[in-house]
């Protein structure tokens, strides 16, 4: 898109052989916030961004405000141009020996966004002597050029296929201007029904949204639902909130229900994730569905009818609800290695989302029976790059289960909608109780070098693998060969790395481990 922040992101494998990861770029806008880090800084080397457009004009790049001299390249909003094609190259090279160099391009076309129509007012059931009130002054332009968005309506008669008539019976013009539109039709038994289309534009573009409105005899309420902007999350709640015109000074009727793919459901008996009911109440002004009441990529209609002296009007609302990334997958390799010692290479290609950026956590468990709780151990959170990147494992596969270790990935889209897939794999145990513990010693000191380097989350994975070293070698020492499943772990020796790992995490972050002996 034109208008939000555009940003290169790149990973690096061994130096100086890069490449540049460009699915992140697409037509819907990446915002300013979503902007990450693109993982922990790589030592000894230099970067150079340059840049270009179709037309072999440079595009002007500086530190400061692109970071172009680092793994991320920000793009400022409006800085791109609609309808041109940008190649940009990174460069990288050894410090220590400039001559040992390599090179990536990414090349992308900027296209401008349709202008998002916000339509307040419409799909209601009124009557003639209430006024019509629709509104479209919430729409936004998402490129944010400058200048005002115009709008123009026209109204059709539905059943008869005829101009519009005002109650009086004056003719509507062939079309209205403005933002907001307010008037009284004339209505019917059975109530007449009128299509409402408003037209948005923006110097070349144009976007259009309908509407309809049934208009009865007499004077119903009038209710109004606000409008829900884009795809809600799946795992929030969902509030609809509505207000009423009514000429009457007794008390409102209210009554919710909802239409889901083609389906009416009674909001009551609509469930919630664990059976209960998905709402408090639907005889109420205001609607709030519980968390995971609606399917995630499923389309619903709600409708509010509200009831007085003079009769009953209604009115509806469609929510789209955000589906979570699809098409990818988790891989690991080597499938058979050591626990704490092996580097494994993990990645997870091909996920599929129009909400970016996609954010990726991978863990590790070994495969348990169904009566004990798995222990998870985190290898990477919440990062914007897919992989690959090396590991060890800090578990190993038990050998009641012929030591399987199952790797899951967790991808997240900024709506935070997310899916999982997995992959098992075999992780050995090292052969004793004396390896393992000059393997925690080892641990220990590579996590200081993690540490230094600034790649904290590998430090923790290294902490990890060195108290579930030490742990092994003491039910080793116990009699306990490693094989069974225990539900508890039991206490590490001390070698300055207690309290355990779960409370290392929590209480003592990364940055407050000190080189030599990471003792908090």
């Amino acid at each position: 898109g034109a208008s939000p922040n555009a940003f290169l992101r790149t990973a690096m494998d061994d130096p100086p052989s890069i490449f540049i990861n460009s699915s992140l770029l697409n037509t819907r806008p990446v915002h300013t916030g979503d902007i990450m880090a693109a993982g922990a800084a790589v030592t000894g080397m230099q970067f150079w961004w340059t840049g270009a457009s179709s037309s072999g004009a440079t595009f002007m790049l500086d530190d400061a405000t692109n970071k172009a001299d680092t793994l991320t390249l920000n793009i400022p909003k409006a800085d791109l141009q609609v309808d041109k094609t940008y190649t940009f190259q990174l460069r990288a090279a050894l410090i220590s020996n400039p001559q040992i160099a390599a090179a990536a391009t990414v090349t992308f076309y900027v296209k401008s966004q349709p202008l998002e129509l916000v339509l307040r007012g419409g799909e209601v059931v009124t009557g003639e002597g209430s006024p019509i009130v629709l509104d479209a002054g919430g729409s936004v332009d998402p490129d944010g050029e400058t200048g005002d968005i115009q709008f123009s309506w026209n109204c059709l008669e539905k059943l008869r296929g005829s101009e519009c008539h005002y109650v009086n019976g004056t003719r509507l013009p062939a079309r209205l201007h403005g933002p907001v539109v307010s008037l009284f039709l004339s209505g019917g038994f059975p109530p007449l029904e009128y299509t409402f289309v408003v037209v948005a534009s923006k110097g070349s573009r144009s976007s259009f949204l309908s509407t309809s409105v049934r208009v009865q005899m007499g004077r119903p309420p009038v209710p109004l639902i606000t409008p829900v902007p884009g795809p809600i999350a799946p795992g929030e709640k969902l509030r609809l909130r509505s207000e009423v015109m009514t000429a009457a000074d007794g008390a409102l009727m209210y009554e919710w229900s909802a239409v889901a793919e083609r389906s009416t459901y009674a909001l009551a008996l609509l469930p919630g994730p664990d059976g209960t009911l998905a709402c408090a109440g639907t005889q109420q002004q205001n609607l709030v569905l519980r968390e995971h009441a609606l399917v995630p990529g499923g389309t619903y209609t709600f409708q509010l009818a509200v009831r007085d002296i003079y009769g009953e009007g209604s009115v509806q609302l469609t929510v789209q609800v955000n589906e979570p990334p699809t098409g990818g997958w988790v891989q690991v390799t080597p499938g058979v290695g050591l626990a704490y010692t092996d580097m494994f290479t993990i990645v997870s290609p091909g996920w599929v989302d129009v909400d970016l950026p996609l954010l990726y956590t991978f863990e590790c468990h070994a495969v348990v029976n169904e009566a004990a709780a798995a222990v998870m151990v985190v290898l990477r959170d919440l990062r914007p790059m897919p992989g690959p990147f090396d590991k060890p494992m800090a578990v190993e596969g038990l050998l009641a289960h012929s030591h399987q270790v199952v790797v899951k990935v967790t991808v997240q889209d900024s709506l935070r909608a997310e899916a999982t897939s997995e992959t098992n794999i075999t992780v050995l145990p090292p052969a004793t109780a004396a390896v393992r513990e000059a393997l925690s010693e080892v641990l220990v000191g590579t996590s200081a070098q993690f540490l230094k380097n600034g790649d904290v989350d590998t430090a923790l994975v290294m902490v990890d693998a060195a108290l579930g070293s030490l742990n092994v070698a003491a039910s080793a020492e116990d009699g306990n060969d490693g094989g069974a499943e225990n539900t508890s772990r039991p206490p590490a020796k001390d070698v300055g790395l207690t309290p355990p790992t779960e409370v290392v995490h929590e209480a003592y972050p990364a940055k407050h481990f000190l080189d030599g002996g990471l003792t908090p």
